[in-house]
């Protein structure tokens, strides 16, 4: 069924996690019109999607941030209230929605890039076949925003693309059931990059979700929704994934709701998908689908919740994930910051594991992700090294914890004052 403008513009948005720039919202909306089978011009979009009678139908608002324009859903906007600088334009929603903090690149990358060796872009990654630059290029601007642009993941010895590459390919043949993994391991460790890297490798889109966001069930299955006077039930992200075959990447799985869960559940298990609010319409799950699943380790995480059997049991694998190896981490580090000082950044590690080892003593709760170590370097251009551990690293730990790291720092840091 073709989608109307309105619905065009409340899926864009909420696609996108709930926010996007003016140029991309248009685009999309382009998109999905004619994905939908049915024709529209730029010109006709640029002045029917701003009308505000218009968005206020699809619950998506105008939101000027200094000097960038953006459109926000409208209740993404509510949640935030005062922005300072930013000034939306807009009324209350029909139905508040949560969003998540999905951020979708809006272009895609094509690099040559493997883990072992280098091949051409097309060919195959661990056995998968990779869309060629032609492929790539025929999708719609909607899909090829969702191939996610960069590589950055560092496979350890048990070569954890290959296992990705073993599931997915069960999906590629048809079977769905058996295609889905769960990674556990602390934060800022690589399991979301995982994901990322594989699926930029054979440049393929992605579709990601932060289940610790307060996702609905509207926003995963979809809702219906008054359009033209008209009800009509608009799909939601988990619902697309399915129809369309495309792999969905599920942050922190274990904050999802219960009515999500047991939703998410029987899409895995049986490759079907029972939407209650669309009379009962069942969606299959197309060649292509599978669910990676991420999530903290609940006994180390104060708050986090344990995984439930059922839903454990629908993941044929389940990969424990911990931080690198000292040298391996230096090298991630230095590769994705270009920071040359090799002895620097092999102390800032020493410090980043001086702070775990604290936390699996009990004597801290925060973690040391790499991730914030790549930041915290990636300053150094700028801020001299008792800057960046200062105004980059103690500041994410509690108050309590501070006095630790900083005398952590003086112990590993020479430079550090």
């Amino acid at each position: 069924m073709s989608l109307t403008t309105i619905e065009a513009m409340s899926q864009a948005v909420n696609l996108a996690g709930g926010r996007m720039t003016e140029t991309d919202f248009l685009s999309q909306v382009h998109d999905l019109i004619h994905a939908s089978g049915r024709t529209t011009s730029m010109e006709s979009l640029k002045s029917n999607a701003f009308s505000k009678s218009r968005m206020d139908k699809a619950n998506v608002t105008r939101v000027t941030i200094g000097a960038d324009r953006q459109i926000w859903s409208a209740s993404l906007a509510l949640s935030v209230g005062d922005l300072g600088n930013a000034v939306p334009t807009m009324t209350a929603p029909t139905s508040a929605r949560a969003t998540s903090s999905t951020y979708f690149t809006p272009k895609a990358e094509a690099v040559n890039d493997t883990p072992v060796g280098t091949v051409q872009v097309g060919g195959v990654f661990y056995g998968i076949p990779r869309n060629s630059p032609d492929a790539v290029a025929g999708m719609s601007d909607w899909l090829k925003s969702l191939i996610p642009s960069r590589k950055i993941f560092v496979e350890s010895e048990r070569q954890e693309y290959r296992l990705m590459a073993n599931r997915y390919k069960h999906s590629l043949a048809g079977d769905t059931t058996k295609a889905h993994m769960l990674i556990v391991g602390p934060t800022g460790c690589g399991k979301s990059e995982l994901a990322k890297s594989f699926f930029h490798a054979v440049q393929t889109p992605l579709i990601r979700m932060n289940f610790s966001d307060g996702v609905t069930e509207d926003q995963f299955l979809g809702a219906r929704t008054l359009v033209n006077g008209e009800v009509v039930f608009q799909d939601g992200v988990g619902t697309m994934a399915a129809e369309l075959g495309l792999p969905f990447l599920a942050d922190e799985i274990n904050g999802a709701r219960e009515n999500i869960l047991m939703a998410l559940n029987g899409l895995m298990d049986t490759g079907m998908l029972v939407i209650p609010d669309d009379n009962n319409r069942v969606v299959k799950a197309k060649a292509g689908f599978m669910v990676i699943g991420t999530m903290n380790p609940p006994d180390d995480y104060a708050g986090v919740n344990a995984m439930n059997q059922a839903t454990k049991n629908r993941f044929t694998y389940t990969l424990p994930f911990s931080y690198l190896s000292r040298d391996m981490e230096v090298k991630v580090i230095q590769d994705q910051t270009g920071f040359g000082d090799n002895e620097l950044v092999g102390n800032i590690v020493d410090l980043a594991n001086d702070l775990r080892r604290l936390k699996k003593e009990y004597k801290m709760e925060s973690d040391t992700s790499t991730r914030m170590l790549v930041q915290m370097v990636g300053e150094l251009g700028d801020l001299t090294i008792s800057e960046a551990v200062r105004y980059v690293m103690v500041g994410r730990y509690s108050t309590d914890e501070q006095p630790q790291v900083e005398a952590a720092a003086r112990a590993r840091l020479e430079d550090f004052v």
